[in-house]
């Protein structure tokens, strides 16, 4: 696989490396350097592989890892690899005290896109399940998964939910009223969410893993790269025997979250022009400063008990939207640099 490592800045010393490798090769809708997954070990039929992305989380994967446990499909079919983007020591001791493979990622901090393809590569199963570190699975999130793959198609996406039964601030509510419209993803733009995800490894060798050069937005290219380039059949299944649940976030989770996604999306449209359109720097400045005069968040399983928490969930809306658009801005801005560089 590719080496691919962003910039911290983008400056005179490093831009143009990072723009000659960033668009040096583009994936029409087959493996390349950037997607490739070169497995290890023969598949094995009516098997299958949990991959599953950490750093830096021990008690994100140790409650991961005691869901899977739990699963009803019988623990001769399936198998559990964590692959570790490095952090601490505790990631690897927790993963010690269960029956999983580790996959130990060096250089460290490449990515959950590299991390995935990497866990990948050491899997063995006929079918591949990811779910992210943080999450837990239903108790009958692996044989459902493992049924629809087997029966029905060849991409199949659950739901994921946050935690009801955790919200103690109005950050997790806003996070309970806004987060991971999955049905949305799928019926507009054709993706899940690689956080519940299961798939063929026929798919994975016929068209490539997930593209490490995007640090967010991957999961949305890689579904959009399947609809657009197969016939491989795509599902989104609404059930609660394959959702999982995540935990509320924190306000400075959240703020994090945005300029990820933000990052991502905005390096969409350069490295594949023919599937994303380009924003705008005047449109997106614009979104940044206006308010959100129709607000499209309503909260209606929650009572909002006076005039300052309806404020404040208006204020998270709005500072929420306002951050997305900044960040997007930025990485346009930074993006256009790198393009600049190669033309130098």
């Amino acid at each position: 696989m590719t080496e691919f490592e962003y910039p911290n800045k983008f400056n005179k010393t490093n831009i143009k490396r990072f723009a000659s490798v960033l668009f040096g090769m583009q994936n029409l809708g087959h493996p390349n350097q950037f997607t490739r997954v070169n497995f290890k070990h023969p598949k094995k039929k009516d098997f299958i592989s949990v991959v599953i992305p950490v750093y830096k989380d021990p008690e994100g994967i140790r409650d991961t890892l005691e869901s899977l446990k739990k699963q009803t499909l019988d623990r001769s079919r399936y198998e559990v690899i964590v692959a570790i983007d490095g952090g601490d020591e505790k990631t690897g001791d927790v993963c010690r005290g269960f029956d999983v493979k580790m996959v130990n990622i060096t250089p460290t901090n490449k990515g959950p896109a590299n991390a995935r393809n990497m866990g990948m590569e050491e899997s063995s199963g006929e079918y591949i399940a990811f779910i992210d570190a943080d999450m837990n699975a239903t108790e009958t999130w692996l044989e459902t998964g493992f049924n629809a793959l087997k029966y029905i198609a060849d991409y199949i996406g659950g739901p994921m939910k946050i935690d009801n039964n955790n919200i103690k601030t109005l950050e997790h509510l806003y996070d309970v009223e806004t987060a991971f419209d999955v049905n949305a993803f799928f019926s507009r733009r054709h993706f899940v969410p690689t956080g519940n995800l299961f798939v063929k490894r026929k798919l994975i060798e016929e068209i490539g893993g997930i593209d490490v050069r995007l640090i967010h937005g991957e999961d949305h290219e890689f579904g959009s790269r399947i609809y657009n380039n197969t016939n491989f059949v795509q599902l989104f299944l609404n059930l609660d025997s394959i959702t999982a649940i995540h935990p509320p976030r924190s306000l400075k989770e959240l703020v994090r979250k945005q300029e990820v996604y933000a990052k991502g999306l905005a390096l969409l449209p350069y490295i594949y022009p023919k599937r994303y359109k380009k924003d705008r720097i005047i449109p997106t400045l614009l979104r940044l400063i206006t308010p959100p005069l129709k607000p499209y968040v309503r909260f209606p399983r929650y009572k909002l008990k006076s005039t300052y928490e309806k404020f404040k969930i208006f204020q998270f809306l709005w500072l929420s939207i306002s951050r997305y658009h900044y960040y997007k801005l930025k990485y346009i801005i930074y993006v256009k640099q790198a393009i600049k560089s190669l033309k130098k």
